[in-house]
């Protein structure tokens, strides 16, 4: 009896811990989604340098999956073009040392690395320093994506089906089939979130203003791609 005379109190203790530690837990919460976040919304090129956006050897700027970064390729006042990385919080880029004369640059899910071409080859480095590692040759990219099952998807030549390979590297293989009665070209890829499906841009390079140039839905699994809608760019 003198020890079950405690238990109510025991019980009301723990009560009022739980209630204090959901009470901390949804302050905690209200108080992380009214942080207001710092961006900086004006991007000017670094200093001395200029970006590199258009063209068959551009570097268009890219967000980071977390949002929290952007890549670009920009040409230095020695006249060299390299990988630029800024958060957006941050006024200033660094260069991403290894990437000379990248383009099409595109991150990996989990925003830690870029993934480029460069010199005939794809290629992959850390944003914050690091080695670079070839993965295969793309003599002449047009894009490519990087999924969150660590494959990659590209397109290695101006005229040619989207290949996948491993985000460590490997032998690339083909999961687009061009039409060539109908297309030149498959490129631009981007993956949907599952990381199997991807949409991407068919062209005909002889018909550049053909009802069937268009978005299209593929999967790394093969088989047919289903068209999305009309249009003249990637999406």
């Amino acid at each position: 009896r003198r020890k079950m005379r405690w238990l109510p109190w025991a019980v009301a203790a723990v009560a009022m811990i739980a209630v204090g530690a959901l009470a901390a837990a949804i302050v905690s919460g209200w108080t992380s989604r009214s942080s207001p976040r710092v961006l900086r919304a004006a991007i000017m090129a670094p200093d001395g340098a200029s970006f590199m956006f258009y063209g068959d050897e551009a570097g268009p700027p890219v967000i980071s999956p977390d949002g929290n970064y952007i890549a670009f390729s920009a040409l230095d006042e020695h006249g060299a073009v390299k990988l630029w990385v800024r958060a957006l919080s941050q006024d200033s880029a660094h260069v991403v040392q290894g990437t000379e004369n990248a383009k099409f640059p595109f991150w990996s899910p989990d925003s830690k690395d870029l993934a480029f071409f460069a010199g005939g080859k794809m290629k992959r480095v850390p944003v914050n320093g690091g080695p670079v590692v070839t993965l295969c040759d793309a003599p002449n990219a047009r894009g490519g994506a990087w999924g969150v099952k660590n494959t990659m998807i590209f397109t290695p030549d101006t005229q040619s089906p989207i290949y996948e390979v491993a985000a460590e590297g490997g032998t690339p293989r083909p999961v687009t089939k061009i039409n060539e009665a109908v297309h030149t070209t498959h490129r631009w890829p981007r993956f949907l979130s599952d990381g199997k499906r991807f949409i991407y841009l068919a062209e005909n390079h002889n018909l550049p203003v053909s009802d069937t140039n268009g978005l299209f839905v593929g999967s790394v699994d093969g088989g047919e791609s289903r068209f999305l809608i009309s249009s003249t760019s990637d999406a």
